[in-house]
């Protein structure tokens, strides 16, 4: 009997295609998802940009500097005539995770700094990047972090005698040939990337979570929402509705307005919370998150009628719906800030609705950024929703022509 038991279970779900993508393929495409991701970043790998900029024209900053950026670290990009303001910008928009600033002499060890540009959404990139630093100048120019060391024991001690100075000097030549580490924690200093600006944002991982939370669940929410699609085809209520050669689209928009309608109320719904529990200044950004909240939706609504067209089971359409929406949410940053992945899943995140909703709203809550400056990944998502919503309607017109 036990027997008789465990062989009707297995051929209820070899027979069950859907049953057997959940239980077999999807776990191990999420676990290599992750696993690339978490390997990429304990090992130190992280394929960080890294925006630079060398604004000293002493030759000892310019010699490191150039070192730096050819050691292959990172993806350290820079132009000649970048100063300060460029890389915040770089790392303010986007464009890169993080920045660093060659400002000084850095022969001058009295004074000597290089600014590390933080955005505080990944304050763990600077973080990274300041320990490469201090890395890379204990094996390329350990006279620095010594020179430095040396300055602060001789102020302390009321000065070397002209004799320690030139054993020092001499030690430090000898020095330059070898890779010994020492620390150079005095050289950094870390500057924000955000604007100061006179409007309100939010707490930076709170926005970024903002963004995350909400797309993922309207993914989720409108997917479930558009399978009512295929009830009305088993129960053949879509041909009784339509009654002329434009019923299909009229239909097909019908379930889009109201889904993206849902979807709005949704979104808005979680910037509520947010705004009564964390003090995220929603009130003050009301008109972009609205603007926001659309994109979202339309876009979510949009994806969930095509994916919903292409099924022709409940069962069927619940599978391709949890799947496809657990690799977008992981590929584009739901689950883990995109900048913690290696460089080929970051480019592959771009593909994904939730990696431009993340941008929207962070833009939105945490730099602060106007209708202007969200527009991009507004229009994507909105024309992604539209095509989306063309295709669906196609599909369903050629099913019922069939």
């Amino acid at each position: 009997m036990i027997t008789g038991i465990m062989r009707v279970m297995a051929l209820r779900l070899l027979r069950d295609r859907g049953a057997l993508v959940l239980a077999f393929l999807l776990p191990p495409m999420i676990f290599a998802i992750f696993a690339a991701i978490f390997s990429n970043a304990t090992n130190g790998d992280l394929d960080l940009d890294v925006a630079m900029a060398v604004t000293n024209d002493s030759a000892r900053t310019k010699e490191v500097a150039s070192a730096f950026a050819i050691s292959g670290k990172f993806n350290v990009f820079t132009e000649e005539d970048w100063t300060r303001e460029n890389v915040r910008q770089q790392v303010r928009e986007g464009f890169a995770d993080t920045g660093v600033i060659f400002s000084s002499d850095l022969a001058d060890v009295a004074e000597a700094t290089i600014e590390i540009v933080v955005e505080p959404s990944r304050d763990i990139a600077a973080t990274v990047l300041a320990g490469q630093l201090q890395q890379f100048i204990a094996e390329e120019a350990p006279d620095l972090a010594i020179r430095r060391n040396a300055l602060t024991v001789s102020t302390l001690a009321g000065g070397f005698t002209p004799e320690q100075d030139t054993r020092l000097d001499t030690a430090l030549a000898a020095l330059m040939q070898a890779t010994e580490r020492e620390s150079t924690d005095g050289f950094y200093r870390q500057i924000s990337a955000l604007d100061e600006t006179n409007r309100k944002t939010a707490d930076p991982s709170i926005a970024y979570y903002a963004g995350a939370t909400a797309i993922l669940f309207l993914l989720f929410s409108l997917m479930q929402g558009a399978t009512i699609s295929l009830d009305e085809r088993r129960n053949a209520i879509t041909e009784r509705l339509l009654l002329g050669p434009s019923g299909t689209l009229k239909l097909t928009f019908g379930k889009f307005l109201y889904l993206t309608l849902q979807g709005t109320a949704q979104a808005l719904f979680i910037f509520v919370v947010a705004a009564l529990l964390f003090e995220v200044p929603v009130i003050a950004n009301a008109l972009p998150l609205f603007l926001v909240s659309v994109a979202m939706a339309s876009c979510a609504a949009g994806l969930a009628l095509f994916v919903t067209s292409l099924c022709s089971t409940a069962t069927q359409a619940h599978t391709v719906q949890t799947f496809l929406v657990l690799i977008f949410s992981s590929v584009g940053g739901s689950m883990v800030p995109r900048f913690m992945m290696p460089e080929w899943l970051q480019s592959l995140g771009f593909f994904t609705p939730n990696a431009w909703a993340i941008e929207a709203v962070y833009g939105v809550l945490a730099r602060g950024d106007t209708i202007t400056g969200i527009s991009t990944a507004c229009a994507i998502l909105i024309v992604t929703g539209l095509l989306s919503f063309i295709a669906s309607a196609a599909v369903s017109y050629q099913m019922m022509r069939s």
